[in-house]
């Protein structure tokens, strides 16, 4: 894996090819990750929940499964998570509750179960 430089604080589609592995948890100072419609066949590692500087994660409409990894409440700077149109199971991980700055959460035709009830409901977006 290799991690943006200096002026990159993000990786996109382009980036990747092939399993996210959980060497994605080494790039600290990723601010922005971007999968959005691709081929990639992976489950989200509970590395991502190392990512402190993250704000928006965009994997959607691509062939990501399992569960989302509890970890990601660690993600203290995350703004926007979009994991729609996935193959995603289980429980939404109520650790995702503790995301204070969390703007948007679109998870929408996955197959996951249950409810989130975050600290500042007032601040998402229908």
């Amino acid at each position: 894996m290799v991690c943006p430089t200096n002026n990159d604080d993000w990786i996109k589609n382009k980036d990747i090819v092939g399993k996210i592995l959980d060497e994605l948890g080494e790039c600290m100072n990723l601010t922005v990750l971007g999968l959005a419609d691709t081929k990639i066949s992976f489950s989200m590692p509970a590395s991502l929940g190392k990512l402190s500087m993250l704000q928006t994660i965009s994997i959607y409409s691509t062939f990501i499964s399992g569960e989302i990894p509890p970890e990601m409440g660690n993600c203290s700077w995350l703004m926007n998570l979009f994991l729609y149109e996935n193959d995603l199971t289980g429980s939404i991980p109520k650790e995702l509750g503790k995301l204070q700055k969390l703007e948007r959460m679109l998870l929408w035709q996955n197959s996951l179960v249950g409810s989130i009830y975050p600290r500042k409901l007032a601040t998402l977006e229908a």
